[in-house]
């Protein structure tokens, strides 16, 4: 899946996985901020400020299942 995906289903209100894994952080999806979160407190969709919009919507993610 990639970040585009998980942004547009988002958007349509869809369900999202509640965890994946990118760039070798898991990150934890937050339904009240509509972000996912990391471990050590960064917002994945904040971190787009530091990375190329398109290198990082069309990056893949691993869905992680409990």
């Amino acid at each position: 899946m990639k970040i585009i995906d998980i942004l547009n289903d988002i958007a349509n209100r869809n369900e999202v996985p509640l965890k994946i894994k990118w760039r070798n952080k898991i990150w934890e999806y937050n339904s009240r901020n509509q972000d996912y979160y990391a471990s050590n407190g960064d917002a994945l969709f904040e971190s787009v400020a530091m990375i190329r919009i398109f290198d990082f919507i069309t990056d893949e993610v691993e869905i992680i299942e409990d």
